[in-house]
């Protein structure tokens, strides 16, 4: 005879229940059956008690999560039906989603047919955030995608005063909250002053300060009391380093606490390898600390949580728990980056229960097919791990394996979620017909990217891409013809070949193709040099230019744009205006003087600038052809610098880079960078920092970028390749990495190293602008 559970007598129910001592058994005890979960009603829910969290990983049956134990490795015995919307987060034992701009909260503990006193279902106002006009149509278009992260300060129904939902949302990672019972629309953290408040990365609230932690690891706080966003005090400066991902934990025991979590990424994989723990200090400084004691974190999307592991039975100390979570990065992986890092032995083990449930959710792909992205939602006594429910990841591959003829619609779905410039452009780089889509888009706008280095194959003509900043492989190549680089600037590479300076395109580069070429090949040079030197130059003609640039995209901006190069042997200035010369113009003298050793040069407000190898600055009006126009700027600085660069900055005006370099047997290696700053008075006033801004140099243009406006980019820092400093002797390329001006120390990304040694050709900085 088959019994009846579910019709037990309610006070054999109460009985069991009170004989409950572990919080998750409780857990358990109420996902029997919804008349299990009643008989609480009558218990007038006498007090909250903890669990550790509790994985549930999505079953191939739709809308079907099992559930996990990840401190004891072992299955528990029930299932939760969640509807289809997307999850944002977990927090206070409520599951937070996201759909058309709607933040809805629900528990799935109250969830009880005919229960009215406890809902489990709370939605709460539409979010409406200010943002630019230009992006609004992107906002729109992914209403399920806008919400990043959401967390929440107190449960919502035992405790709705103290209530507080946080969320941070796109596209620039910023703050909004609402104060459940006492506002009716969302309060946005978007500016701090007169400045963009964007790029965070995690928020907690701790006795009425809510918490924020930026891209640069400076943590802010301001009063939830109050709406006015003019409260927002800096309250720790950052750490220069570059995590894959940050977290804040507000803990009884140790107080603030920020994560840092580094990952690697691999072809479909992420491996979280290494995490740092920093507590704040009373002096309001981040100190790095080495040992959590008594104390378990459990990180994720979710609220990163806090537990004393002596208080909770087979909970590991001085551990971190993890989960594959939303790193900013859209690539696609699987999502079985999860285990337990020990802090003290520094390794990490997979609990063995979780390994082939989480290998059989479906990956993340792009598109109608898969869109969905990985969550760990934390509640009270459940840690939701939100992965793609559907097909095991290689069946979802094989089925998409002709990735070149998916139809145009889909395409366009796709590009249209790809929130970050370089996503575009790895989009563009995945096949021809890929890039030949955005012809139908009228290319409505362009973004700028940081710059990415290439990095030569040893099969010939093809170039790998990496991310400086993010140091990851980017998972595509480019094709260019054996001539020489001598430059990239706004988008395009400069390659020179018998006399003859060519622009190229790769964005462009796409077969029939018309109204935007990809390939523009200019007049070839013909200099008046001295006929001493004529053969020099004839044998020497792809390496006759030093270095070229141009002051405009010479396509969408042919009228403003000026190709300017150095060239042999002398280092002298020529340029051309695209539309207007049918011949290059030779600044090669000064009055009856020569106009040699020039190292770098920049156009600003139709003034080109050049300086020399005595640091003198020259401008002359690029409007005229006459070489009488040449006007001394400033005069030079007693130093004997390897290399010098120009910098045009919105924000600091025109820098003078001086670089340092010591060379030994078949290597070179840049040890200290100077900088310099053109004052009012035309003269150079050396600076020690950069503030804001991060550097970018080498043969290409040197960029200028506001590091907080990029993702993990370095503030007050500068970036650097190997490029061609004149002196001919033989030494490798792996001259490069990032100098940090303050510390005056300089770091090498460890993903560049091995690919640096064993190219034949040194490396090249590209911007790519991408045109949405």
């Amino acid at each position: 005879m088959q019994s009846d559970w579910a019709n037990l007598p309610t006070d054999v129910l109460s009985s069991i229940y009170d004989r409950l001592p572990v919080a998750s058994d409780c857990v358990q005890f109420m996902a029997v059956c919804r008349s299990w979960r009643c008989m609480k009603k009558d218990r007038k829910y006498k007090r909250a008690r903890l669990t550790t969290p509790m994985v549930f990983v999505s079953e191939r049956k739709e809308n079907t999560w099992n559930a996990y134990d990840f401190v004891n490795n072992q299955v528990f015995g029930f299932q939760l039906k969640l509807p289809k919307a997307r999850f944002c987060g977990s927090s206070n034992g409520w599951i937070i989603t996201v759909e058309n701009f709607v933040v809805t909260l629900r528990n799935p503990q109250y969830d009880v047919k005919g229960r009215t006193e406890r809902p489990s279902i709370i939605r709460l106002p539409p979010l409406k955030p200010q943002i630019n006009y230009k992006i609004r149509g992107y906002a729109k278009a992914h209403a399920d995608y806008f919400v990043i992260k959401a967390t929440m300060s107190a449960d919502p129904i035992s405790n709705s005063k103290d209530c507080i939902v946080m969320v941070l949302y796109e596209p620039l990672s910023q703050l909004a909250f609402i104060r459940l019972g006492r506002d009716t629309r969302w309060t946005y953290i978007d500016k701090h002053g007169d400045e963009i408040y964007s790029w965070i990365k995690d928020v907690v609230l701790i006795e009425d300060k809510i918490y924020v932690v930026d891209s640069q690891s400076r943590l802010w706080a301001f009063e939830s009391t109050y709406k006015s966003t003019v409260d927002v005090q800096l309250v720790a400066t950052g750490i220069a380093d570059r995590p894959q991902k940050m977290y804040l934990v507000g803990s009884k025991k140790k107080g603030l606490l920020m994560i840092y979590r580094f990952s690697e990424y691999r072809r479909f994989t992420r491996e979280s390898r290494k995490f740092r723990i920093y507590e704040l200090s009373s002096n309001d400084e981040w100190i790095e600390k080495n040992d959590l004691g008594d104390i378990a974190l459990f990180v994720g999307d979710n609220d990163s949580v806090s537990v004393v592991a002596s208080m909770h039975s087979r909970c590991q100390s001085n551990c971190i728990y993890f989960l594959n979570d939303n790193d900013g990065i859209h690539c696609q992986h699987t999502f079985d980056d999860f285990g337990v890092y020990n802090v003290k032995s520094q390794s990490v083990t997979k609990p063995a229960r979780l390994r082939n449930p989480v290998k059989r959710t479906s990956l993340r792909l792009l598109g109608k097919y898969e869109i969905n992205r990985v969550g760990c939602l934390e509640t009270t006594g459940l840690c939701f791990c939100s992965l793609d429910h559907g097909r095991d990841a290689k069946d979802a591959i094989g089925e998409l394996d002709d990735w070149a003829n998916l139809p145009t619609d889909v395409l366009s779905l796709i590009y249209d979620r790809l929130s970050v410039a370089s996503d575009c452009v790895q989009f563009m780089a995945v096949c021809r017909s890929w890039r030949c889509m955005k012809k139908d888009r009228k290319y409505k706008r362009a973004r700028l990217t940081t710059p990415m280095v290439f990095v030569s194959e040893r099969k010939e003509n093809t170039w790998n891409a990496y991310d400086f900043v993010n140091n990851q492989v980017l998972g595509f190549q480019l094709k260019l013809p054996k001539t020489r680089f001598c430059g990239s600037s706004n988008g395009w590479i400069i390659t020179v070949e018998n006399f003859v300076v060519t622009l190229r395109n790769p964005q462009y580069d796409v077969k029939g193709r018309t109204e935007r070429p990809s390939i523009i090949r200019l007049p070839p040079l013909k200099p008046q040099v001295n006929y001493k030197l004529r053969g020099y130059v004839k044998a020497h003609s792809d390496y006759f230019v030093i270095k070229a640039t141009m002051s405009a995209d010479p396509i969408s901006n042919s009228k403003d744009c000026i190709v300017m190069v150095l060239y042999e042997p002398l280092s002298q200035l020529a340029f051309i205006r695209l539309g207007k010369d049918t011949r290059w113009t030779y600044i090669d003298k000064h009055g009856d003087e020569i106009f040699p050793w020039i190292t770098d040069v920049v156009l600003i407000e139709d003034k080109i600038y050049a300086v020399d190898a005595w640091s003198k600055l020259w401008a002359f009006d690029s409007t005229s052809k006459s070489i009488v126009d040449v006007q001394l700027v400033a005069t030079g600085i007693a130093d004997e610098p390897q290399k010098m660069y120009l910098v045009g900055s919105k924000k600091k005006g025109l820098l003078l880079i001086y670089r340092f370099s010591e060379y030994r047997l078949f290597t070179r290696e840049s040890r200290k960078f100077r900088i310099f700053e053109l004052s009012s008075n035309d003269e150079w006033i050396e600076k020690n920092d950069l503030g804001d801004l991060a550097l970018f140099l080498g043969d290409n243009d040197p960029i200028s970028v506001v590091a907080s406006m990029h993702s993990r980019c370095q503030s007050n820092c500068i970036y650097f390749v190997n490029d061609n400093e004149r002196i001919n002797c033989r030494h490798t390329f792996d001259d490069f990495g990032v100098y940090n001006v303050k510390s005056q120390n300089v770091t090498k990304p460890a993903l560049l190293r091995n690919p640096v040694k064993r190219t034949m050709y040194p490396p090249f900085m590209f911007q790519p602008i991408v045109y949405m």
